[in-house]
């Protein structure tokens, strides 16, 4: 005998016809009910249809509508929906003075920020299909403006594209407690602008964390965090929290990533990020820690420089300067000295057949080497010097004279 069961008042009407029945039902959000055409079980989220052959008739509001043919089917209900606040959801009427230094008003048009929205917009259309980024700056220094624009310059230039808006904490917390990003797949490209996010701290990090682990994201879908704050460092406070927590699981994948498909393009990836990381790492303290990234960012990139020299020594020369670096930090001015060294040597060959490509990172890695060897109070490798010294002599030679 078929039979329904509602908890609650619903929205609006759905009328079932179907196998035989002739139903009228009250739709409700948390609602078990059964007839001879479909059973639901919404406490697992999950459709078993019986038979695909039924017509379904909505009054009311907020309703969803879902058909399916065939057999084997299996459809979710009840999936967390992330909700953004779009900017104009936001804007306040106008009374006062006052209230036309809103942001949200947009009362006044936006000047002398142009350097600012073209970065953005470049961070924006990125190829990286996950990023985030801070923009930080005193009270009314127009941040949140700047978001706002750019926002609105999407929903312009491309119209119906991106999803875009921003997120308040209650949003995050309820939104990361029912849905694992690591397991999130966004239908469109998608920017999401956190406002005041030193007080979000908790719920970013673990949206970070999570966010480090998806490898869900499609090409042509990125998605775009955008963290507003007057203050941010990575030395201390709210960045530098988030930092630690995240850099470590981004690295771990990207090596699980790479040992799963170690083509040379994955290892390239590989071997940025190691080199990134290293620098960060330094920049916070961790000087150990900083020092065994950019020893694997040396190794993964001389191997890569043996397959295809053109390409990856200068990368290999990067790589050698960051580990020289941080071992100034961490006064082995000797072991610093070998590893430029080792920079001056991958540089050289290029630097002999592309003068101009080269000369201004051939002469960053020449002046690291000289000041680490008078730092370990040795003498400089003339030997090693002289093909580089031939070479900007060639350059000021062939300068045109005044």
């Amino acid at each position: 005998m078929p039979c329904i069961q509602h908890r609650q008042q619903p929205p609006g009407n759905v009328k079932l016809n179907g196998a035989g029945n002739d139903y009228d039902w009250l739709k409700t959000r948390n609602n078990l009910w059964r007839n001879n055409a479909c059973a639901i079980k919404v406490g697992i989220n999950q459709f078993e249809l019986m038979e695909a052959k039924q017509r379904v008739q909505v009054d009311g509001a907020q309703n969803i509508i879902v058909q399916v043919e065939g057999d084997g089917n299996h459809l979710n209900v009840g999936l967390p929906h992330l909700t953004l606040i779009p900017p104009r959801k936001r804007a306040p009427r106008v009374r006062t003075e006052i209230d036309l230094l809103n942001p949200y008003a947009r009362a006044f048009d936006l000047v002398g920020r142009e350097k600012d929205m073209a970065s953005l917009w470049e961070w924006l259309h990125s190829q990286r299909s996950i990023t985030v980024r801070t923009l930080i700056g005193r009270a009314g220094a127009g941040k949140t403006r700047l978001a706002i624009e750019l926002i609105e310059r999407l929903h312009t230039t491309e119209a119906g594209q991106w999803w875009a808006g921003f997120v308040s904490g209650t949003e995050m917390r309820r939104f990361g407690s029912q849905q694992n990003l690591a397991g999130w797949g966004w239908s469109k490209p998608t920017i999401i602008v956190v406002d005041y996010a030193a007080s979000l701290t908790e719920p970013l990090g673990e949206w970070l964390r999570e966010l480090a682990q998806n490898d869900r994201g499609a090409e042509g879908r990125p998605l775009r965090l955008l963290l507003l704050e007057r203050e941010a460092s990575v030395d201390a406070g709210w960045l530098q929290f988030l930092c630690r927590e995240v850099v470590e699981l981004l690295a771990a994948r990207l090596n699980e990533i790479a040992m799963e498909n170690p083509t040379e393009a994955v290892m390239a990836e590989q071997s940025r990020f190691l080199n990134n990381l290293a620098n960060r790492l330094s920049d916070l303290g961790r000087r150990e820690e900083a020092l065994a990234q950019a020893e694997e960012s040396v190794r993964i990139r001389k191997q890569l420089a043996q397959a295809c020299p053109d390409a990856f020594l200068p990368d290999l020369a990067g790589s050698c300067r960051t580990r020289g670096k941080i071992l100034q930090r961490m006064n082995n001015y000797v072991a610093a000295a070998a590893s430029f060294a080792q920079g001056i040597q991958a540089l050289t060959p290029l630097f002999q057949k592309m003068p101009p490509v080269f000369s201004s990172l051939v002469n960053q890695v020449c002046g690291n080497y000289i000041g680490a060897c008078e730092r370990a109070k040795t003498e400089p490798d003339t030997a090693l010097l002289a093909p580089v010294l031939e070479v900007f002599k060639q350059l000021e030679n062939n300068k045109p004279k005044e």
